[in-house]
């Protein structure tokens, strides 16, 4: 695509990470005449880094329907396995998170709910370099409870990355943390009725 005296180049194919060369030919023509045509064949080299890490929901949230299968969308690039934690807001809290939050939103929700669990799920990629689509299956978790609103959130750590690192790496040795609720914290807190 020209514009003005810019060239920009979009692949056809995926193309792999590593160091190429992008040739321009002769005679390509700038969107404005006046500006000309390339003289001569230009040849640079580009280095393409693969793509991070990386997961997300598919849209801003899922508002599932009562079917006998639900399903929420995700897209991973560059891992082999998510993690996804759940969190419950009880039916009869909704009404207070909702004083404090948007239904998207995160405050306080130590007051109004727990974490219930988290799982790590393995993931095979059909192309690490690019966005893959996979659903989650929470049957299980919202017909046991219905009425409840949960929050489900999704992570990665280096133990789940398939970003290619150098051959004298050590593995990671994460431990997941213990998942904190707000009933499990025994920590007290000075009072402010003495200024």
């Amino acid at each position: 695509q020209v514009v003005g005296n810019r060239v920009s180049v979009y692949p056809s194919d995926d193309i792999e990470s590593g160091e190429h060369n992008l040739v321009l030919n002769a005679g390509i023509q700038a969107a404005d005449s006046s500006l000309g045509k390339l003289a001569a064949n230009m040849v640079e080299k580009i280095r393409l880094e693969p793509p991070q890490p990386a997961v997300r929901f598919v849209g801003r949230g899922s508002i599932l329907p009562d079917n006998q299968m639900l399903e929420i969308p995700i897209e991973v690039q560059a891992v082999n396995a998510v993690q996804v934690t759940a969190f419950e807001i009880y039916p009869d809290n909704i009404p207070q998170f909702l004083q404090n939050n948007t239904i998207h939103g995160d405050s306080d929700t130590g007051r109004v709910g727990r974490y219930l669990w988290r799982k790590t799920i393995p993931v095979k990629v059909a192309n690490p370099n690019q966005w893959n689509r996979f659903t989650l299956d929470a049957t299980q978790l919202l017909k046991t409870k219905p009425g409840s609103l949960y929050r489900l959130e999704l992570s990665i750590d280096r133990r789940h990355s398939a970003y290619k690192c150098p051959a004298d790496t050590a593995a990671p040795t994460t431990i997941d943390p213990p998942l904190k609720n707000y009933e499990d914290d025994n920590s007290s807190e000075a009072s402010g009725w003495d200024g």
